[in-house]
């Protein structure tokens, strides 16, 4: 069954309409619709149903609609609780509720920067839309009350959808439109705003000025006011032709992309190139995406010609090219769909906060950033069809060009593509290749042989342009001296490898290897057996036991001799037919041991310095027992390690891989786990933390690790509550905990401990939250301790005891400083300016916050900056600095929404409401508040539900509606009061009693003012308390009509 509201109410089963013949029952349905899964009292259902003419039996004939109700619609929709009922709905079958989720998918797109999906998903909530919303539903109250926001929450979305018509450059579009808003909506200033900077961008000056007049004297005659600010500065910068307002509507569109540069020496494959661009250029319809497989052997310069065609055909895709190395004959295994969509993603501009971790979530991300673009994506060394076919983009406008050893017969036949198989190059061609390399004097001097070369090279690109670095680096060797090594050469490959198709490229790889000296020859056979994507002249020189200026000069040898690929200053990597000839080399050369050696003494290497970056980073951290290892290293502070981490990222993910699949290996793939997954938590790399974090759990499972165990539990603990799955979270972080204690670990238990608490404070569980944190600290583990302390100070400022949380907090911090927690102090002094400024010290609030931002910054902990913002914005607000804290809240807003922390962009968003609120911008407060309320009840998280309904409380009594004030406020009270939250509770009834003086209730107002006054005499809230003595002076008011009230005394305020 499927409701709708945004127009007539209706309702559609199996898309028949079902009647609701009786206006009053279309009264109760639309007040559970707009409540849909939550309580609606009784009371509630008659102020809807009658207003200010109740009559005597309306409890009864409530309840009667309800009944009659509940037969048309049949069993299970509405159900009865204590004191009321229950409407139960999925989301998708409520025209309202999804319209609220296409704007915050609308929200997400344009935190990524993605206009096209923005405006695609503004469309979509639009379309939703029949005409004024419960156009017949016989109630005035939900005509004052109701409708009003819904219509705001609509124009907010055609706003946001002109405006990207104006900024994208449709500007006569976006003015017909907006004449035709403004016919319907004269006073509504944004429209007026919009016109004026669509006709300016249009080259049409004097039509924009004369709008102004036309609005200037529109509210001159209706209202007697001038137009607002933002119009008075548009209008002034219009006169002044400021070139500021032409935006960004003569540059290019930003190309997206992660495309290598061309190669070096690229000749030949002329005909190749011309076909393969013709075949992925958009058709000119554009009726469906194009694709195009490059097949052949290995060392045919598959990979070459693919970047060399993307970089011809760039024009014809100016949205960008994408491209990822899919892995498909690599020594690491191949990518998975998983981690090679968030790969595309990230190519696609996301954060690593904002990928999401599910695949199928994924690619419906995926499809939407492609939603009207021209992109080419280059899917490089695929192992199979099913590798990728879901990496394909749908999108008409694009296309894939992919490269793989093998044919891809299923992408030829399922999905369209079109094969271009390579071969070797023509004669001329590899003839021109070698001397681009070697130079015409000594290709001119002996023709003869280096025809011969080429052709011992078998014409393979990669073949000849190692021969060629091999005389180049042979002074005094002729051209046929050369070819004469590789004719006995070729021999006995010939008697080994009889008819493998690599036997040119080995044998050229051969003759490379046999050139060099000893330490040069072991150098590159140890090579082959790196883990990961590249490596540094520090992790060569473990992995060999050499010196690192050793190391590098070695490294620098095989550079010189093709061998090895410098990628930057000190990061070096090699081909994967090199890599898989030197893993060949060490297995037929080195003994088993020696390779097992080798291989200890990188992982050594890696964990020595994840460690050390570890201990700088967070030393609060509990650590696995170690190995025995060398001396610790050090970092000279937490830039250098998180530069380092960040560098070598991909290396440490794919050694712990790598490990999982070695049994000698797998306790590395702990150990390395254990001492990565804080730094991938801080900075928000969710798909390697969780990729990490299995692996290492799956080994430690297998191999009876308990304290392993634990430690991965813990850590996909903290992912999934990062992820607002707070009953997984709980589920892991118990089970963490019991491990933790199994095994005598006091202080990963103290660190689980510590995590349920937070998972606690933010679903409502205070009491539990202090007592997992008051039992923390109490840990032998004196880094532990102090964590919890500052903890355990959060829990008691949210208890509304300021005087214990600043005791907690200051002990915290005196202890944290000694021990080098940077984490601890920066969590000390947030909370402790949230004290500050309850307790009136703006000034010291301001200053504890911004210490607490200093240190965040260091750590480049971008989600705990955006909480450290927002709370600076709380302090400007309360501050009554409205234009600062509006300044700082989009500054938070901005950072919450890209690393996609929904619990910080909730607090945000009422801190930027609540700041509109102060500036008289009602419109904007309900719709911050609002949102804020959809993302909190989304992941559970109860006190920004409970925040959520204050500010709207506090919009409602600013906007004189003390009826829906009182119910907010009533049910933010009850919530707090249930939860635990005492300083909530006390607001809540603040506004409550500011309400219900409004609504001409002066004994209840008294009481619940007084109660709220007393909570916050008992937690020491000095804004609290002036508030309910404000509240309280409008009481006495209200009984003493000659006494003079304070109007707004709560609004914008919620300190």
């Amino acid at each position: 069954m499927e409701f709708l509201l945004l127009g007539s109410l209706e309702v559609r089963s199996a898309g028949a309409p079902v009647p609701v013949a009786s206006g009053k029952q279309r009264v109760v349905l639309a007040t559970l619709l707009l409540r849909a899964n939550e309580v609606v009292t009784v009371d509630e259902l008659i102020d809807r149903l009658w207003d200010e003419d109740v009559p005597a039996a309306a409890r009864g004939t409530a309840q009667a609609y309800v009944m009659r109700l509940r037969k048309v619609l049949g069993e299970g929709v509405i159900g009865t609780v204590d004191r009321g009922y229950v409407l139960t709905v999925d989301p998708d079958r409520l025209d309202l509720t999804r319209f609220r989720a296409a704007l915050r998918r609308a929200d997400e797109a344009a935190a990524a920067a993605d206009r096209v999906a923005e405006a695609a998903c503004l469309g979509a909530a639009l379309d939703l839309w029949r005409g004024r919303p419960l156009s017949n539903v016989p109630s005035d109250l939900m005509h004052r009350e109701e409708v009003p926001w819904l219509e705001e929450l609509r124009l907010h979305a055609v706003e946001r959808r002109v405006q990207l018509d104006v900024d994208g450059g449709a500007h006569n579009r976006a003015v017909a439109e907006l004449r035709s808003l403004i016919a319907e909506h004269p006073l509504r200033e944004r429209f007026w705003a919009q016109l004026m900077l669509a006709l300016f961008r249009a080259g049409r000056q004097a039509d924009a000025l004369a709008a102004h007049r036309a609005l200037t004297a529109r509210l001159a005659e209706e209202l007697g006011i001038d137009p607002g600010d933002e119009v008075r500065r548009l209008h002034l910068a219009i006169l002044a032709d400021d070139p500021a307002l032409l935006g960004d509507r003569d540059t290019a569109p930003p190309q997206r992309g992660n495309l290598p540069p061309a190669a070096a020496h690229f000749v030949g494959r002329t005909a190749e190139t011309v076909r393969a661009a013709g075949l992925l250029r958009p058709l000119p319809d554009r009726s469906s995406p194009r694709y195009v497989v490059l097949s052949g052997p290995p060392g045919v310069g598959k990979t070459a010609l693919a970047v060399h065609v993307a970089h011809a055909v760039r024009e014809d895709f100016p949205d960008g090219v994408l491209h990822v190395d899919l892995r498909g004959f690599s020594q690491q295994p191949p990518l998975t769909v998983q981690r090679a969509l968030t790969r595309l993603l990230r190519g696609l501009g996301l954060n690593a906060e904002q990928v999401p971790l599910d695949e199928d979530a994924q690619q419906d991300r995926y499809a939407s950033l492609l939603t009207g673009r021209r992109m080419l994506v280059v899917l490089d060394n695929a192992v199979s069809s099913d590798q990728v076919r879901p990496l394909l983009p749908g999108e008409p406008g694009c296309a894939a060009l992919v490269t793989s050893r093998n044919d891809l017969r299923g992408l030829i036949a399922l999905e369209g593509a079109r094969r271009l198989a390579l071969d070797s190059l023509p004669a001329a061609d590899a003839r021109r290749l070698l001397v681009d390399i070697v130079g015409t004097d000594i290709a001119d001097a002996e023709p003869d042989a280096v025809a011969e070369l080429v052709e011992l090279c078998a014409r393979l690109p990669l073949a000849v342009r190692i021969a060629g670095a091999n005389l180049v680096g042979r002074a005094g060797a002729g051209v046929a001296d050369h070819v004469a090594e590789l004719r006995r050469a070729n021999r006995l490959s010939a008697l080994a490898v009889d008819d493998d198709e690599q036997a040119a490229v080995r044998t050229a790889f051969g003759l490379s290897y046999e050139t060099l000296k000893p330490d040069e020859r072991r150098m590159f056979r140890l090579l082959g057996l790196v883990p990961g994507t590249d490596f540094t002249p520090e992790a060569a020189a473990a992995l060999a036991d050499e010196h690192e200026a050793t190391a590098a000069t070695l490294l620098g040898r095989l550079v010189t001799a093709n061998l090895v690929q410098q990628q930057g200053n000190r990061r070096h990597q090699l081909h994967d037919l090199l890599r898989l000839y030197a893993r060949e080399r060490a297995e037929l050369e080195d003994p088993a041991e020696h390779r097992a050696l080798a291989l200890d003494r990188l992982y050594r290497h890696y964990l020595r310095w994840a460690d050390a970056a570890a201990v700088v980073l967070n030393p609060a951290s509990p650590r696995l027992p170690r190995p025995e290892a060398a001396a610790p290293a050090a970092f000279d502070g937490p830039a250098r390690a998180v530069a380092w981490l960040s560098a070598e990222r991909a290396n440490l993910v794919g050694a712990v891989e790598f490990a999982t699949a070695h049994p000698d290996l797998r306790p590395w793939s702990r150990h390395l786990a254990d001492a990565v997954t804080g730094y991938l938590h801080t900075h928000r790399h969710d798909s390697d933390l969780l990729a990490v974090a299995t692996a290492a759990l799956d080994t430690a499972r297998a191999d009876g690790d308990r304290p392993a165990e634990a430690t991965m539990l813990r850590a996909l603990g903290v992912l999934d509550w990062s992820l607002g799955d707070y009953r997984r979270a709980l589920e892991r972080l118990r089970a963490a905990l019991v491990l933790h204690r199994e095994v005598g670990d006091a202080a990963g238990a103290g660190t689980a401990l510590i995590a349920l608490g937070v998972v606690h404070l933010e679903d409502g569980r205070l009491a539990e939250a202090a007592r997992h944190f008051a039992e923390a600290a109490e840990a032998e583990v004196p880094a532990v301790a102090v964590a919890a302390l500052a903890r355990l100070g959060v829990a008691r400022l949210e208890a509304g005891d300021l005087t214990a949380a600043r005791a907690h907090l200051e002990s915290a911090l005196s202890s944290a400083g000694p021990l080098g927690l940077v984490h601890t102090e920066a969590v000390a002094l947030n909370t402790l300016g949230a004290v500050h400024l309850r307790q009136g010290a703006f000034d010291e609030a301001i200053a504890s916050h911004q210490g607490a931002l200093e240190r965040y910054q260091v750590l480049g902990s971008r989600h705990d900056q955006a909480e450290v913002l927002q709370n600076l914005a709380a302090v400007h607000r309360d501050a009554r600095r409205f234009a600062t804290a509006v300044e700082y809240g989009e500054k938070a807003l901005a950072l919450a929404r890209s690393t996609g922390n929904l619990r910080f962009a909730a607090d945000t968003l009422n801190t930027l409401a609540s700041a509109r609120a102060g500036q008289l911008d009602w419109d904007a407060a309900v719709r911050g508040h609002s949102e804020a309320l959809g993302l909190s009840r989304r992941v559970g998280y109860r006190q920004g539900e409970i925040t959520s309904l204050i500010g709207l409380a506090a919009t409602a009594v600013g906007l004189g509606r003390a009826a829906a004030a009182i119910d907010d406020a009533g049910r933010a009270a009850l919530l707090a009061r249930t939860t635990g939250f005492r300083l909530r509770e006390a607001q809540a009834l603040t506004v409550l009693a500011h309400a219900e003086v409004d609504a001409g209730r002066p004994e209840d107002a008294a009481a619940h003012a007084a109660e709220a006054l007393a909570l916050h005499q008992a937690s020491g809230n000095r804004l609290g308390i002036a508030r309910a003595h404000q509240v309280l002076e409008l009481v006495a008011g209200s009984r003493d009509p000659d006494r003079p009230e304070e109007a707004g005394a709560t609004t914008g305020k919620q300190a």
